[in-house]
């Protein structure tokens, strides 16, 4: 973007340098900052390395005993501020446990941000004096090397008095730096300093450079009531011109609350080589030429650049590793593992970089589509919109010291920054795990255009904010179900355990449960609750995102759902999960009735009850605060599930002190229990079934059966399962298919690969033999009475040796569907000789060779 007339004409080429976010207690707080780093050297993305001879990992040296403590042989640089990044190579090479070494400077132990057996880059301590460095391991410690502190000092170039203007301010100094203030942001008149600062500590984009940086300071103002304009002069011989200017020059900003560097928008005037900054906050700023000046720090400490051809996405790898890889090296094995993109590929990059960086470009057009904020536009009152691409870490020192290596990729929320371990990049093919970590990291990004910096801190294992599930369990949605546009990736739901629903809602880390301990932590789990919002109860997942920006989630949810509560829909996705086929738990059992033991499935308790015709089922509930119990009435297995993302209605709905009586159930029939807490303390829900037969002369009965199950609900919305499977005491049951079986063939999952290819109206009778097939009666017919008076005679025995029928939870099973093409399960060929269904009443009878008429049913076609 070309200035022009507004751009400040007056800026000369600026000296050598680079930044960290350092330490300056010294200075007055009310001194803003305004840094200006140039590193000067050689640009990595360029084909990267150089360093001195002999600089690196002395691999001919004999290798140290485990256990001894590394010697230093050398170390880069020598001297810095406070705050410097310092690398030291071994004498010899480290072959103990790396995760044993630590860093000492004057004694006390630091920080180390990354090593190998060859090196280690540590940090020198804030406000450290000068003193020595040396390497530890377990008690043994190795030889000490000195650092010099070199100290942060203010050289003044110019100091004027600023007024209120109805026309924009310029002030510029020494030819190199101005602001632009324009109307509005002063209230009077201001001293507006300008000055420059020797020795700041580097920033952790360049660490190895000397930066030029300058201090500039409104008397009395930080925070601004408007945007101001940093204009900065860059030299650009000083740049690559077989790159742009935009890939090698970053603009940051120091957050004086959180310690942390922020980038800024900024655009770049290359014709002039003049770059703009905007900010509202007058802080720490810096101007980085992203070029690595000290060579000496070794080849893995160089970084590679690529910016995407749309300038969304700044990468920062390392080619050379990268190339070593067997995947992405090798042009064969990354064509067959590439995502599918297409990419005017540059030839000054490797092929896989450029292909990475189409995906990421991809993944942000799609989240702009659906009117998400987005990350790399700021807009600016003065300029119109100021562009910020986003930073890309590949195999990043943040990574090690953050403990995760190679494993997860992560969103740096302070400094807005994705790192991605390389390994995480391979899979764009099958499961395209690739896709949603980049599509889940990525929407981290632009969370932070709708949350605080604050709102964005994650906090530590056991000391998580309350947005924190929230962020996550968005992202990990968005990951797989917005940013690839109508594709929906399977990998959604990887990993989530079917006691999911008894954890509560905002859980985090990996939780203890019936079915285990997770090893996926439960707030990424925690995204089936928004698929429900999103898919089953078409909520607008962006406008759901901005609501749900400030504050902790539990309670803004439950506001922004009113005049229903978040307890009304929690008790929904409770349901919906249990019971949809779209829910993350359709492939676990709702309750398996094949064993008693409580396995890998939904129900926490199950059980069976015997009931004669004439018996009372009494289901009595007590307690709960906050809670109640939803009776769901429905078959066992496969069958209880709803198609999609139906959500399953309640029979009855219970809480304290209430009672429901059933006295006609059907053989086979399970009670689904599903207690939820629909609040935010933990309570108790005791539910008891007892069963009664009439006696004569008594109002109670004879109690046959006294079941009960006490539910410990966690606060903060949870659910827990508890079924019942009732047996009838009859030989045989008979169960029509309802009016829905109609003019649309749906049928029991056990029959759908005999009937799902023919879409024709059918009159269906499921027939279960409530024994076991070890005892069942032999000798069986069905008949199957027709309106006209016509009938038809199935042999039970006949229909057992089907491929498709047979036993079902040890029950024998013959079904009968009369369509009009009718495909016979026995001799598996399709017969269209049925002809219409006439309308009318149909009736199914059983019969037994010795015994007659067991049970007969009646269905009216209407």
């Amino acid at each position: 973007m070309r200035v022009d007339q507004r751009r400040l004409d007056s800026m000369e080429a600026v000296g050598n340098g680079g930044v960290f976010a350092g330490f300056f207690s010294t200075l007055a707080s009310t001194t803003a900052w305004l840094l200006v780093a140039m590193l000067l050297g050689v640009l990595v993305a360029c084909g990267g390395g150089g360093g001195d001879a002999g600089v690196g990992a002395p691999v001919d040296n004999p290798s140290l005993p485990a256990g001894s403590a590394p010697q230093i042989k050398e170390y880069y640089p020598q001297e810095g501020p406070s705050g410097s990044y310092v690398t030291v190579w071994f004498a010899s090479p480290y072959v103990g446990d790396l995760t044993t070494l630590r860093a000492y400077y004057a004694g006390q132990e630091t920080s180390i941000v990354a090593v190998n057996e060859n090196a280690a880059e540590l940090m020198i301590p804030a406000a450290a004096a000068s003193a020595e460095i040396s390497m530890g391991a377990g008690e043994d410690r190795g030889n000490g090397v000195p650092f010099v502190i070199l100290p942060t000092q203010l050289i003044s170039l110019h100091e004027e008095t600023v007024a209120p203007a109805a026309t924009n301010t310029v002030v510029t100094a020494a030819g190199s730096v101005g602001i632009i203030i324009p109307p509005g942001i002063l209230d009077s008149p201001r001293k507006l300093t300008l000055a420059r600062v020797e020795n700041p500590p580097p920033s952790a984009l360049a660490p190895y450079s000397s930066p030029v940086t300058y201090d500039v300071s409104i008397e009395g103002l930080t925070q601004l009531d408007g945007e101001v304009v940093i204009g900065m002069k860059y030299d650009p011989d000083l740049l690559d011109p077989g790159f742009g200017a935009a890939e090698q020059l970053v603009v940051m900003r120091w957050d004086e609350q959180e310690g942390e560097w922020q980038t800024l928008p900024y655009e770049v005037n290359a014709d002039d080589g003049e770059i703009y900054a905007v900010t509202d906050h007058l802080s720490l700023f810096g101007f980085l030429m992203l070029v690595e000046a000290g060579a000496r720090a070794g080849e893995q400490l160089l970084n590679d650049i690529y910016v995407t051809p749309q300038g969304n996405f700044r990468f920062f790898y390392s080619r050379s590793a990268m190339d070593d890889d067997e995947l992405f090296g090798n042009d064969y094995n990354w064509s067959q593992s590439r995502p599918q993109v297409t990419v005017p590929y540059n030839v000054n990059y490797p092929v896989y970089i450029q292909d990475i960086g189409k995906v990421f470009e991809d993944a942000l057009s799609n989240y702009k589509a659906r009117d998400f904020k987005d990350p790399t536009v700021t807009p600016g009152w003065l300029y119109g919109q100021w562009h910020n691409p986003v930073n890309v870490k590949i195999d990043s020192y943040w990574s090690l010291t953050t403990g995760l290596g190679v494993r997860d990729p992560q969103y740096e929320k302070i400094r807005q920054r994705l790192h991605f371990p390389s390994g995480e990049l391979k899979n764009f093919t099958g499961s395209k795990s690739s896709h949603h970590v980049i599509g889940h990291e990525l929407f981290h990004r632009i969370q932070a255009e709708y949350y605080t910096l604050l709102g964005m801190r994650s906090g530590t294992a056991g000391n998580r904010p309350p947005n924190f599930w929230w962020l996550e369990a968005t992202a990990e949605f968005a990951g797989s179900r917005i940013a690839w546009g109508n594709e929906r990736l399977v990998y959604l739901n990887a990993g989530t355990r079917a006691d999911l629903l008894s954890h509560p809602l905002n859980s985090t880390g990996s939780p203890t449960g019936h079915t285990g301990t997770w090893k996926r932590e439960y707030e990424y789990a925690a995204s089936a609750f928004v698929q429900f919002l999103v898919e089953a109860k078409y909520a607008n997942f962006r406008l759901l995102v901005g609501a749900v920006a400030q504050g902790n989630p539990l309670e803004v949810l439950n506001q922004h759902f009113s005049p229903s509560t978040l307890g009304d829909y929690y008790a929904e996705y409770a349901a919906w999960a249990v019971f949809a086929d779209n829910s993350p738990l359709k492939s676990f059992p709702v309750a398996d009735f094949s064993t008693v033991v409580v396995g890998n499935e939904i129900a926490e308790k199950k059980e069976r009850l015997e009931l004669n015709s004439g018996d009372t089922l009494k289901l009595a509930v007590a307690g709960g605060a906050n809670a109640e119990l939803r009776v769901f009435r429905g078959p066992e297995g496969a069958a209880a599930r709803r198609p999609g993302n139906q959500i399953l209605a309640p029979d009855q709905v219970l809480s304290d002190g209430d009672e429901l009586e059933i006295t006609t159930v059907q053989g086979n029939e399970v009670l689904y229990l599903l207690a939820v807490n629909r609040g935010v303390t933990d309570t108790s829900l005791a539910a008891e079934i007892k069963v009664t037969r009439a006696v004569v002369g008594s109002d109670e009965g004879e109690l046959l059966a006294d079941h009960s199950h006490l539910f410990n609900l966690k606060g903060n919305y949870s659910a827990r399962l508890w079924a019942v499977k009732i047996a009838v005491d009859e030989e045989f049951t008979i169960q029509f298919f309802e009016d829905q079986w109609v003019d649309s063939l749906t049928v029991p999952t056990t029959f759908a690969s005999s009937f799902n290819a023919y879409d024709v109206g059918c009159i269906g009778i499921w027939i279960t033999q409530n024994r076991p097939p070890s005892e069942a009666l032999s000798g069986v017919y069905i008949r199957l009475q027709y309106p006209d008076g016509s009938d038809r005679w199935d042999d039970w025995n006949e229909y057992l040796e089907s491929p498709y029928l047979g036993g079902n939870d040890q029950k024998t099973v013959w079904a009968s569907v009369d369509c009009d093409s009718r495909y016979d399960a026995v001799s598996e060929s399709v017969y269209d000789d049925w002809g219409d269904n006439p309308r009318g009443t149909y009736k199914a009878t059983v019969y037994n060779s010795s015994l007659g008429e067991l049970i007969s049913g009646e269905f009216n076609l209407q």
